[in-house]
């Protein structure tokens, strides 16, 4: 704990210090709380799945186990091998072995390496395989089976799905999708995935959520699944909604006595979810659009939903899920479709309440040129030598990003003028709009401060000759056409004609 304490308080008073040739730096007092809160969790996480493996031995309660694993984790580190492989091992059938057999951890340790290494693993292996063949797309594959001699025939389609490279961010969603609609379905079968409910609830806490516990996972598990079609769309509503209800269904599903995969599992995919807040850009309809007479009815009918559910839900203790109720109550069959419909009706709402808003478009007209002069960063060339075919708007309504047609390419005139912060949402709106209209995205004559958006977007940034250069600004050193590459020559071409 001393050594803790050091390393926080070196922050405070020291920012760097050098050693011989070597510069040390050291994380400010805040970040080196964050790393060691985060250090001690993960541990604890990983020393509780060797420990469930392990079998009941009296004396050895988790706390006992943490100190063995924590120092057969630092003998392997020291050891410098693989996984600790080996040293790890031999320590914890050391410290173990006057708690239970020899054979009994041999074969916890084996299964914990099993799940904390190899499916792991094989599970990378899989999505990797999986991004690699999405992004190389159809044309790998045909010219293999042709053998790249064959020369391909007929007309050249593109897949919708490669229409724009996949970047690490579109990855990163897709994952996070699927991560989430994983946690509903696990919540939704919690009872028969785990029977045993609400142990280590005590006293009116026993009652009521035994009552009504796995009535609200399941229904947790129905919103998440509807809240993961909204984090494919990339919505903020649904990232915030969804922390939200991991949180609860972590702290839930610990309560209920669920074995301690569920709730980490909960926990790991908000965790997950959580850094990755610039990825979802967009915001609900219902958020930033006016309220129209098919978005107030949707609302009123998710509020019907909810009531009929509240309404609908277990009143004696043998509890359950809404799908049991729904098949094996003993009431009557209209009540119990009745459930049945307000589940997926509520579904629904939440699928249609948390679509992505509009693309907000200015013309380019004298109130529209006004309006982006007058922003920060805002491109004196724009407007005089090109001529934009309108501007695209931020989320937040305060930044402005004028694109032209050309051909098949939707082409942003330089980087987003106004707030930093909502510039990133407009160069992401035109990549939608490039989608939208079946065009690709390019940006002609951007700074080097957005170029990992643009990196995001899977475009390359190409240095633009001189001529170009001085032609946005003068007193600019570098600028860029951002493009796939197999478009930059032809982009160059479309933008000086």
């Amino acid at each position: 704990w001393g050594g803790v304490g050091g390393y926080i308080l070196l922050g405070r008073c020291l920012n760097e210090v050098t050693l011989w040739r070597w510069t040390i730096t050291f994380p400010s007092s805040a970040m080196a709380v964050a790393q060691t809160v985060v250090s001690a969790a993960e541990v604890a996480a990983t020393a509780g799945i060797a420990y469930i493996f392990l079998p009941d031995a009296p004396g050895l309660g988790y706390g006992v186990f943490l100190a063995i694993y924590i120092a057969s984790y630092t003998a392997g580190l020291v050891a410098s091998v693989p996984g600790g492989l080996g040293v790890f091992d031999g320590a914890m059938m050391l410290a173990l072995g006057g708690y239970m057999p020899e054979p009994r951890i041999i074969t916890a340790i084996l299964i914990f390496r099993l799940f904390y290494y190899i499916i792991p693993l094989f599970l990378a292996g899989v999505m990797f395989a999986g991004h690699e063949l999405f992004l190389r797309g159809d044309a790998v594959l045909l010219s293999r089976k042709a053998g790249g001699d064959s020369p391909a025939r007929g007309p050249r389609t593109t897949r919708p799905s490669v229409v724009i490279r996949e970047s690490e961010a579109d990855f990163s969603v897709a994952v996070a999708t699927g991560a989430v609609s994983l946690c509903g379905g696990v919540l939704i079968a919690l009872t028969i995935l785990d029977p045993e409910t609400w142990d280590n609830a005590a006293g009116w806490l026993h009652t009521l959520f035994g009552m009504a516990g796995d009535y609200l996972l399941s229904l947790i598990g129905v919103a998440l699944i509807g809240l993961a079609i909204g984090l494919s769309q990339r919505v903020t509503l649904a990232w915030k909604v969804t922390l939200g209800l991991l949180a609860a269904a972590a702290g839930l599903t610990l309560l209920r006595g669920s074995p301690l995969l569920i709730p980490a599992l909960m926990a790991l995919v908000a965790i997950l979810i959580a850094p990755f807040r610039n990825s979802y850009y967009r915001h609900a309809r219902v958020l930033s659009e006016p309220l129209s007479f098919p978005t107030v009815m949707s609302l009123l009918l998710l509020i019907a939903c909810v009531v009929v559910l509240a309404c609908a839900g277990p009143h004696d203790a043998l509890g359950g899920s809404w799908w049991e109720i729904m098949l094996f109550a003993s009431s009557s069959g209209v009540g119990r479709w009745t459930m049945g419909l307000a589940v997926m009706l509520g579904l629904l709402m939440i699928m249609r309440l948390i679509r992505p808003g509009r693309i907000a478009i200015v013309p380019w007209d004298a109130q529209g040129q006004a309006r982006y002069h007058m922003l920060d960063h805002a491109i004196d060339a724009v407007g005089a030598a090109w001529r934009p075919s309108g501007q695209i708007v931020g989320a937040r309504g305060q930044a402005l990003l004028p694109f032209v047609r050309r051909g098949t390419f939707l082409i942003g005139l330089g980087d987003p003028a106004g707030n930093a912060e909502d510039c990133v949402s407009a160069i992401w709106w035109l990549r939608d709009l490039a989608v939208q209209e079946g065009r690709q995205p390019a940006f002609w004559c951007v700074g080097a401060m957005f170029l990992p958006v643009y990196n995001d977007l899977g475009l390359t940034a190409w240095p633009l000759p001189v001529s170009a250069q001085k032609a946005h600004s003068p007193g600019m050193e570098t600028f860029y056409l951002c493009a796939r590459p197999n478009d930059a020559r032809l982009l160059q071409s479309l933008m000086h004609n």
